[in-house]
Order: structure tokens, then C-alpha cells, then sequence
């Protein structure tokens, strides 16, 4: 199986740069509310961003959603004694998953994860090819 996955931070406000920086997972995209947006590759866009965001690519051997739920929690449990903020209800959290060939069975224990630390899973099933 190969699942693309990425863990997503918004918060209305708030710069998370150091927060992204103690979570330590590769960062995709990461802007602060207020600022000029800008495409990926850095040229400018009409208006501002209207929240901060951080989106982090999330790999791992297996590429299951399984796995990179326990990469995600294993990279909480160490940024969370310094950004407290990760536990709590002021920062949105969503682990969007886009599945590339077929469906995959997430374990309860692995959903209980994502329920510990609040964050909200979405998954995009690609379209399944005619046989």
C-alpha cells in the first residue's frame, strides 16, 4: 500500500515556526496569518493569509496510515513538553491522508492516538481506475 500523508497545524494567530521546529517532521508549507500570500515556489498572490498554517510530510517505511500515526504521535510526545499548546484546543490539527492505490484497515489503537491528541483525520480516496 502507499498512503501520502500529511500532519496540518492552523491556529488563528500565532507564528508556528517553533512550534514546527520541535515537532521535527519535514515541513511542506508553513505561512502566519496577516502575511502576503505566495504560491509553493514563492511568488506573490493576492491578499493575505487568513490563519497560520503548517503542513508537515509525514513518511515512513510501511506508507500506512497506521505508521505515520505512530510517527506523528512519537513526534508530539517530544515537542509537547516545550509547546503545551499541541495538547490543547487552540490549535487545529488534522492528519490528512490521500490514499494511491486502495483502502487501508486503521487499528483502534492508532485511532485512539489521533483522539489523545485531537487531531481530526481526513482522508482523500483516489478514484479507482477502470479493469
Amino acid at each position: 500500500m502507499s498512503t501520502k500523508v500529511s500532519l496540518r497545524l492552523l491556529h488563528p494567530s500565532m507564528d508556528l515556526a517553533d512550534i514546527a521546529n520541535a515537532v521535527g517532521l519535514p515541513i511542506a508549507r508553513i505561512w502566519v496569518a496577516g502575511k502576503d500570500r505566495k504560491t509553493p515556489k514563492g511568488e506573490p498572490l493576492e491578499g493575505v493569509y487568513q490563519e497560520s498554517y503548517c503542513a508537515f510530510k509525514v513518511t515512513t517505511t510501511e506508507g500506512t496510515i497506521p505508521a505515520a500515526i505512530t510517527s506523528v504521535d512519537t513526534a508530539l510526545r517530544r515537542a509537547v513538553s516545550s509547546h503545551a499548546l499541541l495538547r490543547g484546543r487552540g490549535l487545529e490539527k488534522i492528519l490528512f491522508c490521500t490514499l494511491m492505490d486502495e483502502g487501508e484497515i486503521i487499528d483502534c489503537e492508532a485511532l485512539g492516538r489521533l483522539v489523545k491528541w485531537g487531531i481530526r483525520l481526513e482522508i482523500d480516496g483516489s478514484p479507482r481506475r477502470a479493469q
